[in-house]
């Protein structure tokens, strides 16, 4: 079986020789930030976008971390393992703390600890042919709240619960709901849909985190002249819309079944046909 490399604060190692202190902030508490990056023909795609997002997520959770080592860090783990399509993922964590609260003790200086790893990149071609299946969620089923909106936090478990929840009902995703009956975003996903030819998505004032490939889309869209719309809309909007689609970066855009005749949809195929040109 091939060995997997991962970078561990600095140090390009094979991953089952990577450890983290067990008094690491981030497997304590969750106390740290992540980016997930699409790795293609062995460049990082829309690495300024994600970089830029990952310092503002540093600077909101007060981990002081520098940026400027990761793309020999990343360069260096894409080498060992050999790839050059991938999808590669940035860890920082608050470092290990001694088991103290940071919020607790002010005093507290700990090094960051960084972890850069990559996996390989899902079947898209599959997903675009047939589509997937969403399933609507409660965002308050679990009794907490989706995420932060000004900092990607390693604190996941909300979606992890409900991508479990998503897996039990057969579903690819799932789409959190607001308590006033709002669409929001998938558990790791952004979500359009498509109504008389003019493209529909959730506005960011719902607390939903702005993808980096949610922002690709939307400026395929105006560069193709299509109406944008940002705003609050019900399920019952998605239902009767006549397309629907879910981005993130690992799998770029993925259409939803929805509508029997998705597939021919103009505004969807040209919005599909534009990232591929990328």
């Amino acid at each position: 079986m091939k060995m997997n490399y991962c970078c561990l604060n600095g140090r390009t190692i094979p991953e089952n020789q990577a450890f983290v202190n067990i008094l690491d902030s981030g497997f304590l508490y969750g106390d740290g930030v992540y980016e997930t990056i699409r790795i293609c023909n062995g460049k990082a795609f829309m690495f300024l976008g994600h970089i830029k997002r990952l310092k503002k997520s540093l600077h909101n959770a007060g981990i002081r971390f520098d940026t400027a080592v990761l793309p020999g860090a990343i360069s260096s783990v894409l080498k060992k393992n050999n790839l050059k399509d991938a999808v590669l993922r940035i860890s920082v964590t608050r470092g290990n703390t001694a088991g103290r609260l940071p919020w607790v003790d002010s005093a507290l200086i700990s090094r960051p600890t960084l972890l850069i790893t990559t996996r390989s990149v899902p079947d898209t071609d599959v997903i675009l042919k047939e589509g997937v299946k969403i399933v609507f969620l409660d965002e308050n089923l679990f009794g907490s709240t989706r995420r932060s909106l000004t900092v990607k936090s390693m604190s996941y478990q909300p979606a992890v619960l409900a991508k479990i929840y998503a897996r039990q009902k057969g579903a690819f995703e799932s789409v959190f709901v607001t308590r006033d009956g709002y669409v929001a975003e998938g558990a790791s996903s952004n979500i359009f849909f498509v109504k008389e030819r003019k493209l529909f998505t959730p506005a960011t004032a719902l607390g939903i985190l702005p993808g980096i490939t949610r922002s690709v889309v939307m400026k395929i869209a105006r560069q193709k002249r299509i109406k944008i719309v940002e705003g609050y809309f019900k399920k019952k909007e998605l239902i009767s819309s006549d397309a629907v689609f879910l981005t993130n970066t690992s799998h770029g855009i993925i259409p939803v079944k929805m509508r029997r005749n998705w597939r021919e949809n103009k505004i969807l195929n040209s919005i599909i046909l534009g990232y591929k040109r990328l």
